[in-house]
C-alpha cells in the first residue's frame, strides 16, 4: 500500500524503524492539534492588537475633534466679546468702530484717531464704560465754552455742587413731559412726540448723547440742546 510504503520510509530516515505505525499516527496526530492551537493563539492575539490599535485610534479622533470644538467655541466667546460704537464730533476720524467688552471713552477716541485739534477733551469723561451701540460726540472748544457749568460728556461733573445746579436748570430728557420738552430749543411737539415714543419704546437714555437715536435730532440740533438737556 502507498501509505503504509510511505511510512515506512518516512521511519527510515527518521530512525523510527522500530516505532509502529499506529503510534506514528498518533504523533502525527498531537503535532497537528499542537499547530492548530498555537495558530489559534496566535489568531486571537492579532485580533485583541487591532482591536486596541483601533481604539486607540479612535481615542485620538475624539481628542482631535474635542479639541477643535474647543478651539471653535474659544473662536466665537472671542467674537462675542467685542461690539460697536459710533464716535463723532471733534475727533480725527468720525465713524462706527468695533471694541473689545469692557472698554471706555478713551479706546473710543483712539480707535477714531485721537481729538480733533479744535475739540475739548476736558470736556469727556475718558473712563466711563461703553455699551454696544452707543453713540459718544465729542464737543469742540466753542460748544464746551457755550456750556461751561453742563455735565461733561459721558460723565459726572467734578463737584456735587455743580453737578446739583447744572441738573437744576436742564430738563431731564428720561422725565420730562411734552410741555418740558417743547421748551427746548429746536423740540416742537412733533419731535417732543417721538423723544416720548423712543423713551417707551427702548427705555431711558443712559446719556445725553443717546437722545440722538431719535430721529430729526442730529449733531447740530443736538449741539443747540445740550446746555439744556440732562439724564
Amino acid at each position: 500500500m502507498p501509505f503504509q510504503e510511505s511510512a515506512e520510509s518516512l521511519k527510515a530516515k527518521a530512525h523510527m524503524s522500530n516505532v509502529k505505525n499506529p503510534v506514528l499516527l498518533g504523533m502525527g496526530v498531537l503535532v497537528l492539534v499542537v499547530v492548530f492551537f498555537l495558530f489559534q493563539n496566535v489568531s486571537d492575539l492579532l485580533h485583541t492588537e487591532t482591536f486596541a490599535l483601533l481604539g486607540q485610534s479612535s481615542e485620538s479622533n475624539f481628542a482631535i475633534d474635542t479639541a477643535l470644538q474647543t478651539d471653535e467655541e474659544s473662536s466665537n466667546t472671542e467674537e462675542a466679546n467685542t461690539f460697536f460704537i459710533h464716535i463723532g464730533g471733534a475727533v480725527q476720524n468720525p465713524g462706527m468702530y468695533e471694541l473689545e467688552e469692557g472698554a471706555r471713552v478713551q479706546a473710543a477716541v483712539e480707535a477714531a484717531g485721537g481729538f480733533s485739534a479744535e475739540a475739548s477733551p476736558h470736556t469727556v469723561n475718558l473712563a466711563r464704560k461703553l455699551v454696544d451701540g452707543e453713540q459718544i460726540i465729542i464737543p469742540t472748544q466753542a460748544e464746551a465754552e457755550a456750556y461751561q457749568d453742563a455735565t461733561p460728556f459721558g460723565g459726572a461733573q467734578g463737584t456735587q455742587q455743580g453737578s446739583q445746579e447744572a441738573s437744576s436748570d436742564k430738563v431731564n430728557i428720561n422725565t420730562a413731559t411734552m410741555g418740558d420738552l417743547v421748551t427746548l430749543p429746536g423740540i416742537g411737539e412733533a419731535t417732543a412726540k417721538k423723544i416720548l415714543a423712543d423713551r417707551e419704546a427702548n427705555g431711558s437714555f443712559k446719556t445725553v448723547e443717546e437722545i440722538m437715536r431719535v430721529s430729526g435730532i442730529g449733531e447740530k440740533k443736538f449741539a443747540n440742546l445740550l446746555p439744556y438737556i440732562t439724564v
